[in-house]
């Protein structure tokens, strides 16, 4: 089973005394310095709470295509390599949400979110994991219905 949790935008007690119940820590911040300030702060603590750093996946969200920033800049800022980057298509998102849908299914983001959805699957079900949760893009029937449908089959 897979259980997904939102620890919200802070590190709480909560989540730090929920670390040893942890297969997978995924910390996703976007590319701004603030936010990234505040990933290099979490990942400082989890590395004093003796978290394992090959169980942190930091996902970069809302990359800019053009003028993306540097990545490896990034890694050595926060000090933890990142899993997966995820583009900053705000149209695409304002579309689905006014119409009450969710991504069209071969969108580039909805690629990406499902690539990150098969690597939660793969890890759940013991697969080898990819260095690059991109690379793992794998079609599954009925993915367009929700991209979190992923987690309830690696539930059954």
């Amino acid at each position: 089973p897979v259980a997904i949790v939102d620890f919200g935008r802070s590190v709480s007690m909560a989540a730090l005394d929920s670390l040893p119940e942890l297969d997978a820590l995924y910390l996703v911040t976007t590319t701004d310095l603030i936010t990234l300030a505040h990933a290099r702060r979490a990942i400082e603590m989890l590395d004093e709470r003796g978290f394992p750093a090959g169980r942190l996946k930091v996902l970069l969200n809302r990359v800019p295509e053009k003028g993306a920033p540097d990545r490896a800049g990034i890694e050595n800022f926060i000090g933890h390599p990142c899993a997966a980057t995820f583009r900053n298509d705000y149209m695409a998102l304002y579309d689905a949400y006014s119409e009450g849908n969710l991504l069209q299914q071969g969108s580039p983001l909805a690629k990406e979110f499902l690539a990150l959805a098969n690597s939660i699957r793969a890890r759940a079900a013991g697969e080898p994991e990819t260095d690059e949760v991109r690379g793992v893009v794998v079609p599954v029937p009925d993915a367009g219905k929700r991209w979190f449908s992923f987690f309830q089959r690696a539930q059954a």
